[in-house]
Parts: C-alpha cells; structure tokens; sequence
C-alpha cells in the first residue's frame, strides 16, 4: 500500500477519534466505500494493535480510550459486512448488495413501505428469497447496535416498516 494510502486511512482515523459524535452508519457508509475495504481494515487493525501495545504509562490513557473505540468500530463493522454476506448467500443476492442496502435504511430518516419494497424487489429474484430476505433483514435489524441509530425510536420503526411489509406481501 502505497505512502498516500497510508496517509489518508490516518486522516480517517484521526477524524474519526476528533468526531466522536459522528454516527456509527455514515462511518460504516465510509469504510464501505472504500476500494480495497478488506487490506485497508486490516492494517487500521494492526496499527490500533500497535498503539495498544504502546500504551502502558497512565499519561497514555486517552490515547488508549481512542484506539478502543476506533478498535470496536472496525469490529462492528467487519462483523456487519460478515453477517451480510453470510444473508447474501442464504437470500441468493448478489454479492455486495446487502451492506450498502442495509445502511441506506440507516441512513433513512423515515421509513416507507413503498420506498423499501421499490428497493428489496430490485434485488431479489423470487418470492421465496424476498420473503426469506425479510426475515434476514428484521433478524438483523434487532442485533445492531442502539448506537449505529440515529436515534432511539428509529430501530423500532424499521422494523415496524419491514413487518408492514412482509404482511403486505401480495406482488409475488
């Protein structure tokens, strides 16, 4: 990886410790945009392994606190990324379809039915796998973290939104 690389992944993470309050979803939407996401993940992981195996001294503790958090990051999303492309094969979509989906609901202030049906029949292929991904999706959407939310109701209402549609399920 190249010197440039290296730099901006450090931009990143520096924002990242400097932006606490920046949501878990669009720091998800970042890292999943990036080219070459597995290598990148990879070296954050071992940086933030380096920095905690030089922090001992209690002066250090800030800087401790920063790489757990950047460290929890990473591994919510890799096991994020994991999970959808374990639904991905089980729902028979196409690879790196799910993850981009599933925060674009994040990223969603309100949900609609409509909107989500529009998005969910443009990827899957039968009834049988629509309503499997449905329950895929709402299983998910329980295991998240509060945190990757933008607030406290927004968690209940996609799950209010995808059981609408799953009740309604009437075009197949």
């Amino acid at each position: 990886m190249d010197t440039a690389t290296l730099s901006s992944l450090k931009r990143f993470m520096q924002q990242a410790i400097d932006n606490d309050e920046m949501p878990l979803s669009q720091w998800f939407r970042r890292v999943a945009d990036w080219p070459d996401r597995c290598e990148r993940v990879r070296i954050l992981l071992r940086a933030i392994a380096f920095e905690l195996s030089i922090c001992i001294e209690p002066s250090e503790q800030s800087r401790l606190a920063a790489a757990l958090v950047r460290l929890r990051r990473l591994l919510l999303f890799l096991g994020l990324e994991k999970e959808c492309q374990r639904e991905e094969w089980i729902c028979q979509l196409p690879p790196n379809t799910l993850l981009p989906l599933l925060l674009d609901i994040i990223c969603e202030r309100w949900l609609f039915s409509d909107w989500l049906l529009d998005r969910l029949t443009a990827i899957v292929s039968s009834s049988k796998m629509f309503n499997r991904l449905l329950q895929q999706l709402d299983a998910q959407f329980m295991l998240i973290p509060d945190n990757c939310f933008n607030d406290e109701d927004q968690r209940e209402q996609i799950l209010e939104t995808l059981r609408e549609v799953k009740i309604n399920q009437v075009l197949f």
